[in-house]
């Protein structure tokens, strides 16, 4: 019988307090992988975000990641991964707290690929005024460009060719240019 348990994970870079930039965006990371305590933490004069990952064993060597308990500001979301995303022993994911919708308020990404060459993400905005986290879908792994208020991700094609993707908000939708 298969139980959900959570995993035995390393966060490497996010238990401790960080300055969140919103005038910059600086992206917020840690890593994660087998063997040690799955939280990330991430605080800032205004804000605090723990991510907790809620993970399902296959195998001895093999995780499914199931879900994220997030709190932010004291108050826990639970949000759902994509469905069978697995990670075996080596893999190394990242929980990203870079603001990609621009409002100055960390959101929260967790990858769903590992060990290829384009990495994905489960990406989720915190909405202030619901006081809730809405999942924008699975993206290659986005870079915030504040300047434009963008985002982009270089896509590998081949060997050789990558396709550079561009995304915009509309009335809090992502878009592609």
């Amino acid at each position: 019988m298969r139980r959900l348990v959570l995993a035995s994970l390393f966060i490497a870079g996010c238990n401790e307090s960080v300055g969140f930039e919103p005038a910059n965006n600086t992206a917020i990371e840690c890593t994660f992988q087998f063997n040690a305590e799955p939280v990330c933490l991430y605080e800032s004069g205004k804000h605090s975000v723990k991510v907790l990952l809620v993970t399902k064993q296959l195998a001895d060597d093999e995780l499914v990641l199931v879900q994220a308990k997030v709190t932010f500001d004291g108050k826990q979301h639970t949000i759902t991964i994509s469905p069978d995303v697995s990670m075996i022993k080596g893999d190394i994911g990242i929980i990203s707290f870079a603001d990609i919708n621009f409002d100055s308020i960390p959101d929260v990404a967790v990858s769903t690929s590992f060990g290829v060459a384009n990495q994905y993400f489960d990406y989720w905005t915190y909405d202030p005024k619901t006081k809730n986290y809405h999942s924008i879908g699975n993206y290659p792994k986005l870079s915030v460009n504040p300047a434009d208020k963008t985002l982009t991700a270089s896509v590998k094609l081949s060997a050789a060719s990558y396709q550079k993707q561009k995304y915009f908000w509309d009335e809090g939708k992502l878009m592609q240019k």
